[in-house]
């Protein structure tokens, strides 16, 4: 049986916009450095004889997305493409390419290097490489010090939570009585929504982080089979739309939150006590042994994944009159109502930051990261370690949709055209099978608004080519 689809049961409430977000401060944590006065870019001079209208009419758009279709990422750059247009100047035809591979890397080439610099191709960014590239780890075709940035539409500072099944564990402590590392899904190292179980793993407690998942729908599923023991997908939005068992059963319960302060999260409050039947659990540093410094440096964390979660950017060499057209197009989508609306048809929170906002998160990183402890413990939360464990891929299985976890471009099933989401992950034997569904024509029905369609990137699984990876997966277990 079909669960519901992700548009439904959507998140009660929406964050307000807002220019900038100040970094949490969680109990116990030390206030963060003084803001920083960034360097101001250049502001775009008028061009005489240039036509924004004659420019942008009629050209293809194109974002590219470095993750699977229908998380986070993706869901975002969808519902921008779908309304920044009416903000630039004339009409465009704009789509959403997903570019999987290499965690997400695989973006910035597409975008940055073998795209021409016209202002026509954006990505979407996830805040690890910006972490990397603060602590000085070279990330290849992207520089943040030099990339054209547009800004975020998700700037928040929720309140996050690590769950746990009732029947495996209802506190931090009973998790860590039992012995033995509960195992915990991810999609990489630097992952911004894995940061509790990073810093865990920074301290010392016991944690076992599984690495190179595709993205939240494929960790829920794991942590619904009982692969994963714990797990921070377990929040409002992928619970109530992914697995709504979890709720209607009250199957699931907080061990511990960080993040913004529960008392200013109603919906994280009202989600906790009213839907799941729990109690609020305790911050993070209230179940855990930590120095100052320690604290320090998770706020820090925090602050550039509150910032910097799905960055938009352009190649560095865009036309500075070109990129102006860009950020204030993308900050009225932002604050469009019609965005807002949509967003919140699908559950997602909006919350605005600019490339000026950027510019402050990061002069501050880069003077907080003087301090070479704090800085070889950031280089740790940033991904730059080696992951220890890796996801085995499902077992190929000809003529189905099925979803691997192995970061090789060749084998990554068909996806059909007219797809936007998963529905329904379970298990026939050894394989993971996903049915997708039309759900955009939902949305569609329900906005004024068309998703773009998505574009090729999806090659026919090929038994061989499954089974290569299997191998090839298996042997870097083993090393």
């Amino acid at each position: 049986m079909l669960r519901p689809p992700l548009w439904r049961g959507l998140a009660a409430a929406i964050v307000a916009l807002a220019a900038g977000l100040a970094c949490s401060q969680a109990p116990g944590a030390t206030h963060a450095p003084a803001t920083a006065t960034p360097t101001p870019r250049p502001m775009s001079t008028p061009i005489p004889g240039f036509d924004a209208e004659e420019y942008f009419g009629n050209k293809r758009i194109v974002v590219n997305v470095g993750y699977s279709p229908g998380g986070e990422y993706d869901t975002y750059a969808r519902l921008v493409a779908a309304h920044l247009p009416k903000h630039l100047p004339a009409d465009q035809e704009f789509v959403v390419r997903n570019v999987i591979g290499s965690d997400g890397a695989r973006v910035f080439r597409e975008t940055l290097v073998e795209t021409a610099p016209e202002g026509l191709a954006v990505a979407v960014v996830h805040p690890r490489f910006i972490k990397r590239e603060l602590v000085g780890d070279d990330v290849p075709d992207f520089d943040i010090d030099t990339v054209k940035i547009l800004g975020t539409a998700s700037a928040l500072s929720d309140t996050s939570a690590m769950y746990a099944f009732k029947n495996y564990a209802q506190t931090w402590g009973d998790v860590t009585a039992k012995g033995r590392e509960p195992r915990y899904g991810a999609t990489a190292p630097g992952d911004a929504d894995g940061i509790a179980a990073a810093f865990l793993e920074l301290v010392g407690e016991p944690i076992r982080i599984i690495y190179n998942y595709d993205g939240t729908s494929e960790i829920a599923a794991d942590f619904d089979k009982g692969e994963l023991d714990i797990s921070d997908r377990g929040n409002p939005d992928t619970a109530r739309s992914l697995f709504p068992d979890w709720v209607e059963g009250r199957q699931i319960t907080p061990l511990f939150h960080w993040g913004a302060d529960p008392a200013d999260d109603q919906e994280f409050t009202d989600y906790i006590v009213n839907d799941l039947g729990a109690e609020i659990p305790p911050h993070l540093f209230d179940v855990i042994r930590l120095t100052e410094n320690q604290k320090d440096l998770f706020a820090l964390t925090e602050s550039i994944n509150d910032r910097m979660n799905r960055l938009f950017v352009m190649h560095p060499d865009t036309p500075e009159h070109i990129y102006q057209i860009w950020v204030e197009a993308f900050r009225r989508t932002v604050a469009d109502p019609a965005f807002i609306k949509a967003a919140l048809l699908l559950g997602r929170e909006v919350g605005y930051a600019g490339p000026e906002d950027m510019l402050v998160a990061l002069e501050n990183g880069k003077r907080t990261l003087q301090d070479p402890a704090l800085r070889e413990e950031f280089i740790i939360l940033a991904g730059t370690a080696m992951p220890r464990t890796v996801a085995l891929p499902a077992i190929c299985r000809p003529g189905m949709w099925e979803w691997t976890k192995w970061d090789l471009d060749p084998i990554w099933s068909a996806i059909p055209s007219d797809s936007l989401i998963s529905s329904n992950p379970r298990i026939l034997g050894a394989t993971l099978v996903v049915e997708f569904f039309p759900s955009h024509r939902v949305y569609e029905a329900n906005t004024s608004s068309k998703f773009p369609p998505y574009v090729g990137e999806y090659p026919t699984l090929k038994e061989a080519q499954c089974a290569a990876a299997q191998a090839a997966l298996r042997a870097s277990n083993q090393r």
